[in-house]
């Protein structure tokens, strides 16, 4: 099985392996525009090359310039190819995530559940409570649930995951995730821990630092960021380094990535050098615009 760069664990994405080597129905994206410059300056691609495996992320936007829809492609077999759709209540808000990825063999038009869909709940100050996550894996259907606190400033400062126990018939932690922040909002630190680990009361604990530029991010989600697992949009300044740190013997993965930008002319990242990787392989990040 093939694994993502520690690039993209590093800036927080969420998604699954696959050894699947058929891609599911993705559409094309829309129209790109310039690269240097363009009116609007909505992320419509980024690529991100690392020696001779290049991702891709497309991006498409509703009415009201709200994200509804992404997508990440490789350029090789057995990595994962994935579709992400999402639904908006009235007043623009998350209500529902379709996820779809070649991990379930699923196509476009999938209904039979072999996708995963997230079901996004709100309260009357429209801050995003809980969503709910259900799938079908090896014939197996799966509830899953995630539950956000906030801090005095309503940026989301822990989520809390859970699984159900089919024979306990409830639902049982087994991952938190702590946010730090900046006081202009800009995430600083993530300590994720994993309950139970192995079957026994140990919890396996790590963490991330982030320090940023003076920038504008090419795509600022805020807390919509962490409902959707989109660790690298949810900061309003563009990260210079990512510093991971593990325990006990995994401390053999510590690293500390480093960003190296060119902007264009409203202040947004172009292009990305990263370097720090374990193993000393580089990446390349464009950013295209639209």
């Amino acid at each position: 099985m093939k694994k993502l760069p520690l690039i993209l664990l590093s800036l927080g994405v969420t998604t699954l392996f696959s050894c699947q080597e058929d891609p599911p129905d993705i559409p094309p994206p829309t129209p790109e525009g310039d690269t240097t410059f363009s009116t609007r300056n909505y992320l419509a691609k980024v690529e991100y090359t690392t020696k001779d495996t290049v991702g891709t992320t497309t991006y498409r936007y509703d009415a009201q310039n709200k994200l509804s829809w992404f997508a990440n492609t490789y350029n090789k077999a057995g990595l994962i190819q994935d579709t992400s759709e999402i639904m908006r209540s009235a007043q623009g808000n998350i209500s529902k995530i379709i996820y779809r990825s070649n991990i379930y063999n699923g196509r476009e038009d999938t209904v039979d559940g072999r996708m995963v869909v997230q079901n996004v709940y709100q309260d009357a100050a429209s801050k995003y409570t809980y969503k709910t996550v259900q799938y079908t894996a090896s014939a197996y259907p799966f509830r899953d649930s995630v539950i956000y606190a906030y801090d005095a400033q309503a940026r989301i400062k822990k989520e809390s995951a859970y699984y159900y126990d089919v024979a306990g018939k409830k639902y049982v932690l087994y991952s938190t995730t702590d946010f730090t922040y900046t006081s202009g909002g800009d995430v600083t630190g993530r300590k994720i821990v994993f309950n139970n680990i192995g079957g026994t009361t140990n919890n396996y604990e790590y963490t991330f630092a982030y320090t940023y530029d003076d920038k504008v991010n090419a795509l600022n989600l805020g807390n919509e960021a962490i409902v959707l697992g989109m660790g690298e949009n949810w900061s309003g300044h563009n990260p210079l380094t990512i510093t991971s740190v593990y325990p006990g013997a995994d401390a053999k993965f510590n690293q500390t990535l480093t960003y190296t930008y060119k902007y264009n002319t409203a202040n947004r990242p172009l292009t990305a050098e990263v370097s720090g990787a374990l193993g000393g392989a580089k990446t390349t990040i464009v950013y295209t615009y639209q």
